[in-house]
């Protein structure tokens, strides 16, 4: 077998989910959760992997633990609005396009499936969708209308105290807008409810490093560490992870054939290990969204701007981690799964945990049950 970085693998991931082929997604997936059990952009993977082959309940449950760790994340919300209305439960299927249409308000396909859903329930589809106050705090975000957003975020907030996905937004506009002890607070509150959340706990070493928060990040550094495994390499010439060098991260191929020597580096254990050479100037994001969603980019075709505000606004207001020389982890998964209804309206979700057959994750918290009325 021959070292791959973890960006690359999960950009060829992508391409055979793409290219229709489903199982072999699904396969490469699960074999990168055994070298990083909680690497979340692996599991957003695995739960369209399965969703195109439809197996809708594994989806689910992979979805949700995505939830679990970036509660508006698009993809598990269109997701789940797809299970969910192959279940025929039509309230939940509305719930999940919501979020994802709040997210690319200005989205024509997104905005046609909300009413076509409302249709399905209703008997008639409506004739527009309105925005709710979710939708216009983060068209302010958007907008570097930081003010504007903290203040439309703290009214929804007040309405929806159970809206994870406005509570992390609200922390990420408090820490752009310098107001880093209420992010700090922010993140907290959210963590009591969603411990692996990764914007939460990123947010919070942030605060930490500028000093609005003086308590122990020790916990908090390695759920980010092992949830975006990029991140143990941030250096303030690199400040984020997507600046990270793709080849800083490294794992085996799934049953590809021996690869040439490589230049030798040391991990984060102190043994010796082989990558091939890297440039720093050589720096990728992550790869894309999969092809099936690839449409709903954020392409703004009717540009919403701060100066034309859409008239459907409510009236209310220095190592290498390398894991090519060792052998995957076993993996023990406990009998307990997440309960069915853990997706409307989350005071939480189901976390990346050790719970799902077949597939490790992230370690499994205290989790109760969320109102599932709509």
């Amino acid at each position: 077998m021959t070292s791959i970085s973890l960006r690359d693998y999960t950009q060829e991931i992508n391409q055979m989910i793409e290219n229709g082929q489903a199982q072999g997604a699904i396969d490469h997936s699960l074999h990168v959760l055994k070298y990083f059990p909680r690497h979340v952009d692996t599991y957003r993977l695995l739960g369209t992997a399965y969703l195109e082959d439809h197996r809708y309940s594994e989806a689910s449950d992979v979805f949700l633990r995505v939830l679990s760790v970036v509660p508006d994340d698009l993809v598990a919300h269109i997701g789940m609005s797809v299970i969910r209305e192959h279940e025929n439960r039509l309230d939940d299927a509305i719930w999940h396009m919501q979020r994802a249409f709040e997210f690319q308000p200005a989205n024509r396909l997104l905005r046609d499936e909300l009413r076509r859903l409302h249709g399905a329930r209703e008997g008639l589809e409506p004739p527009r969708v309105y925005l709710t106050r979710g939708a216009l705090a983060r068209m302010y975000y958007k907008g570097d209308l930081l003010p504007q957003a903290i203040a439309e975020l703290q009214a929804a907030l007040s309405e929806e105290p159970n809206r994870l996905d406005l509570l992390i937004l609200l922390a990420r506009s408090c820490s752009q807008a310098g107001q880093h002890k209420q992010a700090a607070q922010t993140c907290l509150s959210l963590l009591n409810k969603l411990p692996n959340c990764l914007d939460a706990n990123r947010i919070l070493l942030e605060s930490s490093w500028k000093g609005a928060y003086e308590g122990d990040i020790t916990a908090n550094i390695q759920r980010v560490q092992e949830i975006d495994p990029y991140f143990v390499f941030v250096t303030p010439q690199f400040p984020a992870s997507d600046q990270v060098s793709d080849i800083a991260v490294n794992l085996e191929w799934l049953d590809r054939p021996p690869a040439p020597p490589r230049s030798e580096f040391t991990d984060n254990t102190g043994q010796s290990v082989d990558i091939p050479s890297v440039q720093h100037a050589d720096l990728e994001m992550a790869g894309t969204l999969p092809g099936w969603i690839s449409d709903l980019e954020e392409v703004n075709s009717e540009g919403w701007t701060p100066d034309s505000k859409p008239d459907e606004v409510p009236t209310k207001p220095d190592t290498v981690q390398e894991r090519t020389d060792a052998a995957p982890q076993t993996i023990h998964f406990p009998e307990d799964a997440p309960s069915d209804d853990e997706d409307t309206k989350p005071t939480q979700v189901a976390p990346l945990n050790e719970t799902m057959p077949g597939s490790p994750g992230i370690d499994s918290e205290n989790q109760s049950s969320p109102d599932s009325s709509e």
